[in-house]
């Protein structure tokens, strides 16, 4: 059976190791290109990290370094061994540039102001036909906005010009602002947190913003394309040298095959039917967070189980710049919420009640 999955994996163009009794035991060109000539007879975890070879799942796909270069990592677990694929990451669309993102926002604010503008002439004449119609007008607002800072961020972390402000930041209360923000949105699906840690609120250096993005997309992934949710559990995970944050559902989970492109969506299996569920940007967002945070996305699924998505922090980065009172700039508000998950909520709470 060894010599049989090494002929095969010799074939594939991708990078691909057997691992058998806790040792790579073979390694194909590809692979040797990228993990290195002396992979074969190392431990996995050696070259993929402890975290990763760590899980039970039998199949998942994650984020991982290798010598380097970040890598999507396709692990499938058998009774003679584990098999695992790795492929570097994809740069992004060459479409992203400054001059079309500064275009789009320039829209976005005229799309803006004349939303305002049509509200105000709406509520003057208690006109609430139009009043439904500036509401969807704003969610688009919403949802473009997203679009675009996701899209912004892709493209300046690719082009290495992503500012990254590393400070103190209070993570479990924005867990908490989060959960509590969700419930004056009942229609989401409940939420659920496990945040509690025995020393009291988890704390690291990090980018307050992005971390803020990075959950919102994490549930935004789940609301939109978690089929079946009924429920979403948020939890953190305090580790020696990592802060896991952990987004599940309990959803119909994703098939073995279509594992591979959840990461870069925008890229694969576009289909008109689901062009309302978004560009697909959010684990792609999420993966370069994740990365300049010096940790790893994996993500698991189960069909008919649900999926979890696991981020790791480093807890070894150091502060770059000096904020004011992490009690106010760690809170979330509304708008946070309102854009976050422009895509999940309906027209009604993209109104002056909410928006306010």
């Amino acid at each position: 059976m060894e010599m049989f999955s090494a002929d095969i994996l010799s074939l594939t163009s991708e990078a691909a190791v057997m691992v058998q009794h806790g040792k790579i035991t073979y390694a194909n060109p590809a692979a040797l290109n990228i993990a290195g000539a002396n992979c074969v007879g190392q431990s996995p975890a050696s070259v993929f990290g402890e975290e990763i070879c760590g899980t039970q799942a039998s199949s998942f796909v994650a984020d991982v370094p290798i010598n380097g270069t970040n890598c999507i990592v396709r692990v499938s677990k058998h009774d003679y061994g584990d098999l695992i694929f790795f492929t570097p990451g994809s740069k992004c669309l060459s479409i992203l540039n400054e001059p079309f993102m500064c275009t789009m926002r320039n829209c976005l604010m005229l799309i803006e102001f004349s939303a305002d503008q049509l509200r105000q002439i709406a509520e003057d004449r208690g006109d609430e036909e139009s009043l439904s119609r500036v509401r969807i007008i704003s969610q688009n607002y919403y949802r473009m906005s997203r679009l675009i800072g996701n899209a912004s961020f892709v493209m300046n972390f690719e082009a290495g010009t992503m500012p990254c402000a590393i400070a103190p930041v209070n993570i479990s209360k924005i867990c908490r602002d989060i959960l509590e923000m969700t419930k004056v949105f009942a229609p989401l699906p409940k939420i659920y947190t496990s945040l509690c840690d025995e020393s009291g609120d988890i704390v690291i250096n990090a980018d307050r913003d992005l971390i803020k993005k990075l959950i919102f997309n994490l549930l935004s992934n789940c609301l939109l394309h978690a089929e079946g949710c009924t429920k979403i559990n948020l939890s953190l995970y305090n580790l020696p040298e990592s802060v896991i944050i952990s987004v599940s559902d309990d959803g119909k989970g994703i098939e073995k095959d279509d594992l591979i492109t959840v990461f870069e969506r925008y890229r694969y299996n576009f289909n008109l039917s689901v062009m309302g569920k978004g560009a697909g940007l959010g684990l792609t967002v999420v993966r370069r967070i994740a990365q300049l945070h010096k940790g790893t996305l994996l993500f698991e699924s189960r069909p008919n189980q649900g999926t979890s998505v696991r981020v790791s922090l480093s807890k070894n980065l150091s502060p770059r710049v000096c904020l004011h009172s992490p009690s106010t700039e760690d809170d979330v508000c509304a708008a946070d919420m309102l854009e976050g998950l422009s895509d999940c909520l309906s027209a009604q709470y993209f109104s002056e009640k909410y928006m306010d």
